[in-house]
């Protein structure tokens, strides 16, 4: 377990909650407090969300869209299609939530492959974590394998800054 020090702050003890939230497959037998569970759930990927963390799709709605928002917004989504009983995906996972908070013009998404398994079919996914960089709705590159350094020089070869001016 890691120890909170002061300079890790919110955006960790809340990425922390979510992943353990997430790891939490059926808390509650009673269907009213798995629902309140899974609303808690919800509410607390919208807050890391908007701490330029990454965003946790759980359902095909939430999915669908993240995917409508990063194609308007014309920005790098990188999408991590993950599981969690994936040893190299929760390697990863602390090092992905890094490149959130210090690259807040790329947009982090990240997709359980067992929760939303249509998804994964959809986009062909064969090994954890496969990591697809989309720019305006298209494919423009893919990283498979915990890879830090892979990721990073993909990311950094997609991710121009926004443009301030028109050229």
């Amino acid at each position: 377990m890691h120890s909170l020090n002061s300079h890790l702050g919110w955006p960790y003890i809340m990425s922390c909650i979510i992943i353990q939230l997430q790891n939490c497959v059926q808390p509650f037998s009673s269907p009213e407090l798995s629902y309140r569970f899974f609303i808690e759930r919800e509410r607390l990927t919208q807050m890391a969300s908007e701490e330029g963390q990454v965003i946790s799709c759980h359902t095909l709605e939430a999915w669908n869209g993240e995917l409508q928002k990063g194609n308007e917004s014309k920005k790098l989504v990188v999408v991590d299609f993950t599981a969690s009983w994936c040893g190299p995906c929760r390697f990863i996972a602390p090092i992905l939530a890094d490149f959130a908070r210090k690259l807040p013009h790329v947009t982090f998404l990240k997709v359980d492959v067992d929760e939303l398994k249509t998804v994964a079919e959809d986009w062909a996914i064969e090994a954890m974590p496969t990591f697809i960089f989309l720019k305006e709705g298209k494919i423009v590159d893919k990283v498979v394998g915990a890879k830090k350094e892979d990721l990073q020089l993909t990311i950094g070869k997609h991710a121009a800054e926004p443009a301030t001016a028109a050229s």
